[in-house]
């Protein structure tokens, strides 16, 4: 029989020659019962065999043409179709909410628009400067990973959780990261079949009030004295506290039962040996930037360290954490709300501005530039 006799409903294969599917494949309307709302055939084989009940049909509508009312990454270079008469219903705003339609990324996108961000606004030369960019906060240590495999800059994550790189690492090696032309563009680094990523460096530690009062001393033989302790009890106690899909769990001083603790236990330190405390503290002392995206308690301490050092930052916080800091006051009033804990960090400065990404979640970014200031 005629290729399109057998049209599978797979993106994976079109027919029964096996070939992939291409930019000289087309769509065809749906069989009724059919689960899928399009099937796939080569244009040649279908148009060409007579007496198909199959009717050709134009090129599908883009989706993300669609549903953003008109815009698409890939313009003119999208293989579908971009026509300038949408139904009024396809470019109303909808709602963000998961499993609905959606015009910004869901948050398992939020590195990447982030880095995309980053390099935008601030340029990858200046990014690259010093000891690089510290991502506090960094979690599992996706945005450092794309920032060095990606764009070829130094990040390091600054973080008491253990780097978690292998899912990161399996998508680069299979090229997942430059499937889709229009972000790959955008790195400066393209794939290479066979190719190793590089992990990112950690500084495994708690990036709170205490240690920026050693790393912002006027001092430096007394910084330098006190550093080596604080980083030694800092290290040590990141590594003594157990860390699940939940997050902290039960610390030294066992704030949970152990039983329950080891249900959800997810310990996989995947960030190399920890760095020793002179080099720790160069690389803190000589980033070229200080950035966050949702660093949980460390929101503030990125704002402090980033004004104390002159160098520019860039933090989407999230959580408020007004019971942990009851201390922080706005026009005289406890920093209890998101709104109010945006207000009280862009207070630090004159110079911060803040801008919306487009993910999904606390999206708002604080930042500042000294050069822009």
């Amino acid at each position: 029989p005629a290729c399109h006799d057998q049209v599978y409903q797979s993106h994976d294969q079109v027919n029964q020659c096996h070939d992939k599917v291409s930019h000289e494949s087309t769509s065809l309307e749906a069989h009724p019962g059919t689960r899928l709302a399009l099937s796939w055939a080569h244009a040649g084989c279908a148009a060409g065999h007579p007496g198909s009940e199959i009717p050709m049909v134009s090129r599908p509508v883009c989706k993300h043409y669609r549903r953003q009312g008109g815009a698409c990454h890939f313009g003119a270079a999208c293989w579908f179709r971009h026509p300038d008469d949408l139904p009024p219903s396809d470019k109303q705003e909808h709602k963000r909410s998961f499993g609905g339609r959606r015009r910004v990324l869901r948050n398992a996108g939020s590195s990447s628009c982030f880095r995309r961000w980053l390099l935008d606004q601030f340029g990858s030369d200046r990014l690259r400067e010093g000891t690089g960019v510290l991502d506090v906060g960094g979690g599992k240590g996706e945005l450092a990973f794309q920032m060095r495999n990606l764009s070829g800059v130094t990040c390091t994550v600054v973080d008491p959780r253990p780097l978690q790189l292998r899912q990161y690492s399996a998508r680069f090696v299979k090229g997942m990261y430059h499937r889709n032309g229009a972000v790959s563009r955008q790195h400066q680094i393209a794939f290479e079949p066979g190719k190793l990523p590089e992990p990112p460096g950690q500084i495994r530690m708690y990036f709170d009030e205490p240690a920026l009062r050693i790393l912002h001393s006027r001092e430096d033989v007394l910084r330098s004295n006190e550093w080596a302790g604080h980083y030694e009890r800092s290290v040590a106690r990141s590594r003594a506290t157990m860390w699940t899909r939940k997050g902290l769990c039960v610390h030294e001083d066992g704030l949970l039962e152990q039983e329950e603790a080891q249900d959800e236990h997810e310990e996989v330190d995947e960030g190399g040996m920890d760095m020793e405390a002179g080099q720790a503290l160069e690389v803190l002392l000589g980033c070229s930037m200080v950035v966050g995206l949702h660093p949980d308690q460390a929101a503030e301490p990125i704002v402090d360290h980033a004004l104390a050092l002159g160098v520019p930052f860039a933090v989407v916080p999230c959580c408020v954490y007004s019971a942990e800091f009851p201390k922080r006051k706005h026009l005289g009033q406890p920093v209890r709300s998101y709104e109010e804990l945006l207000a009280y960090l862009m207070a630090k400065h004159r110079g911060i501005k803040s801008e919306r990404l487009e993910f999904e979640g606390k999206n708002t970014c604080l930042y500042w530039d000294p050069l822009g200031d």
